[in-house]
């Protein structure tokens, strides 16, 4: 009995009617809910900020921290910022033991700030010593030897550049690290 219902039901032309009205109001809605609801994603290029020195504000300083501090590098401070202020601005002292440095000067702005490294003395450190210099290996080592034997020592810390090798380049990158 229901099998011949189901039957007369299935080769009457209104069911066929109703089915594929049905899908296609099924279709329409659905893609009325996709146009309004999906999120809508526009390609977007990255901007790529580049900062220069020349960015900083009137009341800003940069300053190169170096040494035994836990970030070093190059940051930027409030103008009439303190030595404290830059060491913090880097992490902190690498040691728990603050090194010997008067936390309470001032820093000026494009100053390079050595923490913790004890200068090297031209005058009396050993080849293994000057070769902890940025830049300096064994050749330049010996020649620094050589000349401070033969000269009687260096009477500045400028008179480095008079060995061959060391220019003004070099001689840049460890001024802030040599005494004599």
């Amino acid at each position: 009995m229901w099998r011949q219902r189901i039957e007369e039901f299935l080769r009457d032309g209104r069911f066929m009617v109703r089915v594929i009205a049905g899908a296609i109001v099924l279709t329409v809605a659905g893609i009325i809910c996709v146009l309004l609801f999906s999120e809508r994603t526009e390609k977007v290029e990255p901007q790529l900020t580049v900062l220069h020195s020349d960015d900083i504000g009137e009341n800003e300083i940069m300053v190169d921290i170096k040494g035994d501090v836990v970030n070093p590098g190059v940051y930027t401070l409030p103008d009439g910022s303190r030595m404290k202020d830059a060491v913090e601005a880097a992490g902190g002292f690498l040691n728990e033991q603050e090194p010997s440095v008067n936390l309470a000067q001032k820093v000026q702005d494009g100053e390079m700030i050595v923490i913790g490294q004890n200068k090297v003395n031209l005058n009396t450190a050993e080849i293994q010593e000057l070769k902890s210099l940025f830049g300096i290996g064994d050749v330049l080592a010996k020649r620094i030897v050589d000349y401070r034997e033969e000269n009687g020592g260096f009477y500045s810390i400028e008179e480095i550049m008079l060995i061959p090798g060391i220019g003004n380049g070099l001689f840049e990158k460890i001024k802030d690290l040599i005494t004599v």
